[in-house]
């Protein structure tokens, strides 16, 4: 399911909510080398929780704070908060209940949004992250 955004007085809301599960379509996708789902949550080891079922949610809440010149390149830059949520399930049941994580960052996008750079950092109860990235997560 891909991510959904919206703006309203330069505020962009991010959100995406996905389902995973292990099966026979799923096997091909997800678990050739390994049969576990494991949900993409910041701030966690990207194996850390797995299962053969996942419930897990990403958001992000981006302010465009403006533009500046940035070697005579156009530049908007603003801040933006994020939330992480997941589970995971074995045979039905979830043992470890939610994992969470939150954070923040900045980002800039010279020229046009297609070339945005971000830098953030998201904290669990397992770690503190940071992160370099081109794009959005979505």
């Amino acid at each position: 399911m891909p991510g959904v955004s919206e703006t309203l007085n330069g505020i962009r809301r991010a959100r995406q909510v996905h389902v995973q599960r292990l099966g026979r379509l799923a096997h091909a996708i997800y678990a050739t080398a390994s049969r576990r789902v494991s949900p993409p949550l910041r701030a966690t080891d990207r194996q850390r929780f797995a299962g053969d079922a996942a419930l897990y949610g990403n958001a992000e809440l981006r302010f465009d704070l403006g533009t500046f010149k940035f070697l005579t390149l156009p530049t908007d830059f603003g801040v933006f908060g994020l939330a992480d949520a997941g589970r995971v399930y074995v045979d039905g049941s979830t043992p470890g209940g939610w994992h969470t994580a939150g954070g923040g960052g900045v980002w800039f996008s010279p020229v046009s949004r297609t070339s945005t750079l971000s830098f953030a950092v998201a904290h669990s109860t397992e770690q503190t992250s940071v992160y370099l990235g081109i794009g959005f997560m979505f």
